[in-house]
């Protein structure tokens, strides 16, 4: 959370004395910073630093990556024989709800069947969990330093915009899903450090090597035959040329190897369908009406599944409760807080001191009076050229744009999105949606700007969803942009984008095309 804090304490002395007024007033300029080299979206460098970003940091030396993709190395590629899956039964989880137990049974003996989906299932949680970690630490940023020192202009926001409730219930989500990463990074890896596990856990699934999700991109066995016919055949001369083999024979396998693919994504996304059933019954419970009455259920089921769990010794896999005290605490809180949020609350947005540092071009002044060269905010919209791309442009009536922040960390400058106020805030049915999608119900943030058209396109195609198809067609001009061009500028590499699935193969069959820019 020390970045975090960092964000913090620089915008607070940029705001100082003086307090914050809430803007979206219409300014447009193009401050000199345009020319320095946009990555993903992101300032690369400026005043001859590099900028980090919550994705560039855990990059690795290419060297190390290299050696990541040679050996197909991944964290989540544990054997099935020594980490078996496992889990209470669905009666001891759930004593009091025979038909959530029954989902959750149905879903652990699909995935038990089709076990090898377990790795892609596991990764799967965790590139939801980070992107939702970095989406609520956005957010967080942005609550965290809109304030007044005036008492009555701070009663005055909170009657209007009651800011303070929001807060706490964004810091609570924030602390429910960081807290779920941890478990879950605590729980695949003894030997990592409480303090490490947050940032190590998001470079293992960066550099991850060997549970690629293209299985689910390549719709039908054409594509994958069309993609893999001839470098495979190329593969085998030597062999036919020798009289080893046949044309015949090489374009046979290649077809068994695309039905292979194919039954595995069926069978795959069956499971992963039972898993949004049980998810969605249970989750569904976190506002139940009795009459005028409502009442939380869910956290009497949490409750329950949280001391079946810490009773047994035998490790649970895949984790799908990672319930902590701060958690169930949360799972409290969040409904009731929803309660105090009025029906005209305002939504909060962008601070007009931190708009104005970006239209001016503001400089970060260190603490011993240099200036680095760095600005303290700027602005980046989508380019009109060219979509999957972002220029450095103040327009806060454009509707792609996106404000961000540098500060400097140690020897580098870091840069934070500062997001404002999403729809579903300002509502208890939208909070209790998010809440769920928090908890694991992931179709319930579908569509909210969280996850990229790829992970989105899974989890759709898992319900049958008619928009899956349009997804994974977004999905794959996503990955065709975040490649790696092979004649970017030089200098150091920028902030990746969020970023889609990766490379190596999928089951019984040649590996896949190299969309490796990780997650």
């Amino acid at each position: 959370m020390s970045t975090i804090k960092s964000v913090i304490v620089a915008t607070v002395m940029l705001i100082g004395a003086t307090g914050t007024t809430l803007a979206d007033s219409s300014s447009s300029a193009t401050p000199a910073n345009e020319k320095n080299y946009i990555s993903g979206g992101y300032l690369s460098t400026s005043g001859g630093r590099p900028i980090k970003s919550s994705n560039s940091a855990y990059t690795t030396p290419p060297a190390t990556s290299d050696m990541g993709k040679n050996s197909a190395m991944s964290f989540f590629r544990k054997g099935l024989h020594n980490f078996p899956i496992y889990h209470e039964s669905g009666s001891s989880l759930f004593p009091s709800d025979s038909g959530i137990a029954g989902l959750f049974d149905t879903f652990i003996g699909k995935l038990k069947t089709h076990g090898t989906f377990v790795h892609y299932f596991e990764k799967l949680q965790l590139a939801i969990l980070y992107k939702l970690y970095d989406y609520l630490v956005n957010l967080y940023t942005n609550l965290n330093i809109t304030f007044s020192k005036d008492i009555w202009d701070h009663l005055r926001m909170e009657e209007e915009y009651n800011l303070n409730t929001k807060t706490l219930i964004v810091n609570h989500l924030l602390a429910l899903v960081s807290g779920q990463i941890d478990s879950f990074i605590a729980g695949s890896s003894k030997s990592l450090h409480k303090a490490t596990r947050l940032f190590s856990g998001k470079r293992l699934l960066k550099h991850d090597y060997n549970s690629s999700f293209n299985i689910f991109v390549l719709q039908s066995e054409k594509e994958f035959v069309d993609a893999y016919t001839q470098p495979i055949t190329k593969g085998y001369q030597k062999s036919v040329a020798a009289g080893q083999t046949t044309p015949d024979h090489v374009a046979s396998s290649i077809q068994k190897a695309a039905s292979n693919l194919n039954d595995f994504r069926v069978q795959s996304l069956d499971v992963l369908k039972a898993y949004h059933n049980f998810m969605q019954g249970y989750t569904g419970t976190l506002v139940s009406k009795s009459g005028t009455t409502e009442k939380n259920v869910f956290k009497q089921l949490a409750a329950d599944v949280h001391k079946a769990v810490s009773g047994t010794t035998k490790p649970q896999r895949p984790g799908v409760f990672y319930y902590s005290q701060e958690a169930l605490r949360a799972v409290e809180l969040i409904p009731r807080l929803c309660d105090d949020i009025t029906p005209d609350s305002k939504k909060i947005g962008w601070q007009k001191n931190v708009i104005d540092a970006a239209k001016n071009d503001t400089l970060i002044e260190s603490k011993d009076g240099n200036i680095p060269g760095s600005p303290i905010a700027y602005m980046t919209v989508q380019d009109p050229n060219n979509p999957t791309k972002r220029i450095v442009k103040t327009d806060t009536q454009d509707p792609t744009s996106k404000l961000l922040l540098n500060m400097i960390v140690s020897n580098a400058v870091h840069v934070q999105e500062v997001l404002k106020e999403p729809d579903w805030l300002s509502s208890k049915e939208g909070t209790i949606s998010f809440l769920r999608g928090c908890l694991g119900d992931y179709q319930q943030i579908v569509g909210l700007g969280i996850l990229d058209p790829c992970l989105e396109g899974v989890l759709l195609s898992a319900t049958g969803d008619p928009r899956a198809a349009q997804k994974m067609t977004k999905c794959k001009a996503y990955l065709q942009a975040q490649a790696p061009k092979p004649s970017g500028p030089s200098g150091p590499s920028g902030p990746s984008g969020p970023s889609g699935p990766s490379g190596p193969s999928g089951p019984s069959g040649p590996s896949g095309p190299d969309y490796s820019s990780g997650f």
